[in-house]
């Protein structure tokens, strides 16, 4: 026999058996290695497709919570357009004893409805019907506004629905409690003129509206 096959046979004796376990422990590295990679791209993966989607909640005049629906990436904030809205239906509905006072409510009114739009030509009508300078009377009729809650009715942001309680007063004295619900188209049009902007820098606009009375049951 060559003394080259002697030696390989040998070796093969010696030190084959250790070179086959290297080699089937390298495969097994290479495994579990892969195995990790794919772990860590499963968690990446799972970690951006779950989400946490917080809700608007509000508490109506019964105390109950309401959840409004999913926060979404707006151009305005739907606090906003509460507070706007809140002052539309604050300014309309309020009879103050203070005739200037009055007027600034009167005219803030005004410059939250378009021209020509419905809304306008509601808020003419009301007016006409229920002038506040006229039930003053010389400063002994007032009505006060208290808001219960303003909600949005739909997934459009486009119409809300208001609730809230007039106090009528006459010399200090309380007259009357009534209730009323009044539902509210809007629209947004940013505005862009330095006027416009100090006047209504939301752009934000009541198209329409309808006021319904409610009804106490007896």
């Amino acid at each position: 026999m060559s003394p080259f096959i002697a030696g390989m046979n040998e070796y093969m004796e010696r030190y084959g058996s250790l070179v086959n376990i290297a080699s089937t422990w390298r495969r097994i590295s290479f495994i579990l290695s892969l195995l990790c990679v794919l772990c860590v791209l499963s968690v990446i993966f799972t970690s951006k497709s779950v989400k946490t989607v917080p809700f608007i909640v509000q508490v109506d005049r019964h105390g109950y919570e309401i959840a409004i629906k999913p926060v979404e990436a707006s151009g305005i904030d739907d606090r906003l357009i509460i507070s706007r809205l809140g002052r539309f239906i604050t300014n309309i509905r309020t009879v103050l004893n203070d005739d200037v006072a009055q007027l600034v409510y009167i005219d803030f009114v005004y410059k939250s409805v378009p021209n020509g739009s419905a809304a306008y030509k509601k808020v003419i009508d009301f007016y006409q019907k229920n002038n506040p300078l006229l039930i003053a009377e010389k400063g002994k009729t007032a009505i006060f506004v208290e808001l219960k809650s303003i909600l949005p009715l739909g997934n459009s942001g486009k119409t809300w629905r208001g609730e809230w309680e007039e106090k009528r007063m006459n010399v200090g004295s309380l007259v009357s409690v009534k209730s009323f619900t009044g539902i509210f188209e809007i629209e947004v049009s940013p505005p862009s003129a330095i006027k416009d902007i100090m006047e209504n820098p939301l752009g934000l606009f009541v198209t329409d509206f309808n006021v319904t009375e409610e009804l106490k049951n007896k």
